[in-house]
């Protein structure tokens, strides 16, 4: 049994992909589908939590940062003021309406939609446990309870039709440690089961009665997204009627692109000398890295040296450490993977608990989301090419359709260099 370590601080980012129809046409008429339970993202934010977030959007180059914070034109003829004053009062005195920054006049018809799931409906399923139970022939095989909450629900929405859903996830149970957030994030980030036979955790809202599951959850908060219907504010009835109900995750495009989340997670845990004498670094360089990977991997702790279908062989360690690993500081390290990317900081310092989570949420965070967009995206016209391209006479205007589109999205949106910051290209690459 391996030792744990305490959660000095955490958070995961669970980023669910999507295909929406809020394109730039349907735009005026969704504003009002959306406005019952959304908001613009900035509502979320305090006045000082404003002011830095504004601050922060600098780490992108000027029309990187346009593009994923379009509210900014808005300000340009505004002086900022003492600590963005003038441009906190601007961005905050509509705050809570879509349409003060969403109509086609304000931002333009090919803007970005952040969005969050407005407070009075987030309140009502914030907090939640995660159950995961397994039992064979009447017998309990595993049991798990996992007390957890979300600190907020965002929604992103690119005009060409690619989405993303953020939800900020904090454990709540006291002194969480490293296996619980690990188990979460593999909990969490299974929309649909790998195989049949898969057992999927279960989330459990309080006051709510029904089984939801993370694919539940999703078509929930993707009402208004995918489809004109109206919005069921009300988790519990919404599934109730899921036999009855169409389910953006059933279709061909929930079950490829939606398969699972992608995540963005965050630990802060004190690694002393005590635990390096102590516990088996295994075939990496030091117990920080053996941890970094067990974290990434979504691994229980102690799996990459006890259990030999999970210990990577060298080659695989040597890969990971020159094309996965990063690390730039002592006091912490990150590690990017197909489906994750996990910052691990492994000293109790200010910096770690404080400015690190800080740069993560607010710089990282949307530098991550900005390349998974490119990343599916190109995704999305692959497949459309090899659909409409091997019946090319028959599909020719689509076809040519399909080429304006891809040139405006490498003129517009495809670059290598998207910040001038050093951590930032690195994380890029």
């Amino acid at each position: 049994m391996q030792p744990d370590f305490e959660l000095l601080h955490h958070a995961t980012f669970l980023i669910y992909p999507f295909l929406h129809t809020v394109v730039p046409k349907s735009r005026p008429s969704r504003l009002q589908i959306l406005n019952k339970s959304w908001q613009p993202w900035w509502s979320r934010l305090d006045e000082i939590a404003t002011a830095e977030v504004l601050d922060d959007t600098y780490f992108f180059l000027p029309y990187i940062r346009g593009l994923l914070f379009p509210e900014t034109s808005l300000l340009q003829d505004i002086p900022p003021g003492c600590g963005y004053k003038e441009h906190v009062r601007k961005i905050r005195e509509n705050r809570n309406e879509l349409s003060a920054f969403y109509q086609d006049q304000t931002l333009g018809s090919d803007s970005v939609w952040r969005i969050t799931y407005a407070k009075e409906c987030l309140e009502r399923m914030a907090s939640f446990k995660v159950v995961h139970h397994r039992e064979k022939a009447g017998k309990v095989l595993e049991h798990q309870e996992i007390s957890a909450r979300f600190a907020w629900i965002d929604a992103v929405l690119f005009a060409s039709g690619i989405g993303f859903l953020i939800l900020k996830v904090e454990l709540t149970d006291n002194n969480p440690c490293l296996s619980q957030l690990i188990d979460v994030n593999y909990f969490l980030r299974m929309v649909h089961p790998p195989t049949v036979a898969w057992t999927l955790p279960q989330l459990d809202f309080d006051g709510n009665t029904e089984k939801v599951f993370v694919r539940d959850l999703m078509d929930f908060l993707l009402q208004g997204m995918v489809s004109e219907n109206q919005i069921d504010c009300d988790l519990q009835r919404f599934t109730k009627q899921l036999e009855k109900r169409w389910r953006y995750s059933e279709t061909e495009l929930g079950q490829v692109y939606g398969e699972r989340c992608q995540v963005l997670s965050s630990a802060c845990i004190n690694v002393t000398n005590d635990h390096r004498q102590r516990l088996s670094k295994g075939g990496f360089s030091s117990l920080e890295d053996r941890l970094l990977y067990e974290f990434a991997a979504c691994h229980p702790l102690g799996d990459s040296v006890e259990q030999s279908m999970w210990i990577p062989a060298p080659e695989a360690v040597e890969r990971l450490n020159r094309e996965n690993r990063i690390r730039v500081w002592q006091c912490w390290r990150a590690m990017a993977l197909k489906d994750t990317v996990m910052f691990l900081a492994t000293e109790d310092i200010d910096c770690n608990k404080n400015s690190l989570p800080h740069n993560i949420e607010n710089d990282y965070l949307p530098l991550y989301l900005y390349t998974l967009f490119q990343k599916f995206q190109l995704y999305v016209f692959s497949n459309e090419l090899m659909g409409k391209g091997a019946y090319l006479k028959q599909n020719l205007q689509e076809v040519r359709d399909l080429m304006d589109q891809f040139i405006r999205f490498r003129s517009q949106c495809w670059f290598n260099e998207v910040t001038r910051k050093p951590l930032g290209g690195i994380r890029c690459q």
